[in-house]
């Protein structure tokens, strides 16, 4: 019996190794360019799979035909794999699909952090900078941004209603 609980805990300890190397393995990938290679291949091969996305406005102009049909939307995530493969060889569509999700959502925490400074009536040396080295790359993506409108329903003074627009 206690054997076979040594054989068990080895296995477990092995597939928890095996797990944790894969874990860092896609934390890494996933992750930003370390320092000393952004001036090198890593952060160009990045810049290239934006670039890349960028030409795909199918994965990323809502109001394009396009954006609804899978089989473009496939093709072009292929095309943005093949570029990705040169940074990860094992790479695989979904991991290609979250490296973008998670630089969009970083490039929108950015762009939001620069819009509240701007509203909080900081003068203009005092505005946000974002820290992104690709927050310019993704400027493409402020296309997709419409305000939307609302309307507020309020009363005057005589308890008529009144109708204002708000963007």
């Amino acid at each position: 019996m206690a054997l076979q609980l040594c054989s068990v805990l080895q296995t477990c300890s092995e597939i928890t190794a095996d797990y944790s190397v894969q874990v860092l393995s896609f934390t890494t990938n996933m992750s930003e360019p370390e320092e000393e290679s952004q001036s090198g291949g890593l952060r160009e091969l990045l810049e290239d799979l934006i670039e890349a996305y960028r030409n795909e406005p199918c994965l990323w102009q809502t109001k394009m035909k396009e954006y609804h049909d899978r089989n473009k939307k496939d093709a072009a995530y292929r095309r943005l794999l093949e570029i990705y493969k040169s940074i990860d060889a094992k790479a695989t569509r979904d991991i290609v699909v979250k490296k973008i999700n998670n630089m969009r959502t970083s490039y929108k925490k950015e762009l939001n952090k620069i819009k509240a400074s701007e509203k909080s009536g900081a003068g203009s040396d005092e505005i946000y900078t974002p820290k992104l080295w690709y927050f310019k790359l993704f400027t493409f993506l402020n296309e997709q941004e419409t305000p939307k409108t609302s309307i507020s329903n309020l009363s005057d003074e005589d308890g008529n209603e009144v109708r204002l627009k708000l963007n």
